[in-house]
């Protein structure tokens, strides 16, 4: 007597076929849909990190930048370089860093503590730029020391 296996498919039965139980297998269409999402989950991931990293390298600069700045306008407030239109960089401890200075005449009788008050301040903005175009500024009113 001839023992027959059981099948989840009939017809491969019918056919002579020896299947075992649980030896089912994963249909083309199964796989491709498999694929599929993995596909999609990979790229969501991927833009994800890069998006990370692009706001970390934004992150960096704003930090940088607001430091250098900051700098260069305690070097224009303390009188160590005169309130004049000017540009250069950070030398070799920040490379790729150049700043810009621009000083003009400053009208404060727009500012109510100001009022009647008749100054010589200054406006100056201070830009840093990175050669991947990043871009940050500060401004800043100064009011020379009077020498009398």
């Amino acid at each position: 007597m001839k023992k027959q296996l059981s099948s989840r498919h009939p017809q491969a039965a019918s056919r002579g076929e020896v299947t075992f139980p649980g030896a089912g297998g994963f249909t083309l269409l199964e796989v491709l849909v498999a694929i599929a999402i993995l596909a999609i989950s990979l790229t969501t991931i991927y833009g994800s990190q890069a998006r990370s990293l692009a706001l970390a390298t934004e992150a960096q600069f704003r930090v940088t930048a607001s430091f250098l700045a900051g700098m260069k306008l305690a070097e224009l407030e303390s009188g160590t370089a005169g309130l004049v239109n000017d540009d250069g960089d950070f030398g070799d401890e920040y490379p790729g860093y150049t700043w810009k200075t621009s000083v003009e005449n400053a009208s404060l009788q727009d500012v109510a503590a100001f009022s009647g008050i008749e100054t010589d301040a200054r406006k100056v903005e201070v830009t840093v730029n990175r050669q991947q175009g990043y871009v940050y500024s500060l401004q800043a009113y100064i009011v020379p020391e009077r020498r009398e």
